[in-house]
């Protein structure tokens, strides 16, 4: 018979980091699904389009103007909508822009 050999102290180290990073990130991912739920469910059509449209005017005033300031918001479905609104308004805006461009280059 072999003796039992004990596992080194830096393993057993290794393996209490680990454990304390795979329950970190699993609360932060739980977490995170909650909150998705919980605000999917209680938050109106009429919100979305509000923050959608918020995002998309914002987006093209920041090719043309002073940059406003993005509101804060706690709900991330709403934080999501905003910023898909701010890149197609910007997106938007810079397509018109390139397009003027363009006319007045063939001119």
């Amino acid at each position: 018979m072999t003796p039992k050999q004990e596992i080194p102290t830096y393993t057993k180290i290794g393996i209490r980091i680990t454990m304390v990073l795979v329950l970190l990130l699993s609360f932060m991912l739980i977490k995170n699904c909650a909150r998705s739920i919980i605000y999917g469910t209680s938050t109106s059509q009429e919100e979305i389009q509000y923050y959608y449209d918020l995002g998309f005017k914002a987006g093209a005033a920041a090719n043309t103007g002073p940059t406003t300031r993005k509101p804060t918001i706690d709900n991330p479905l709403l934080t999501k909508t905003y910023r898909k609104g701010y890149r197609n308004g910007r997106d938007t805006a810079r397509r018109e822009k390139k397009s003027a461009d363009g006319e007045t280059a063939l001119q």
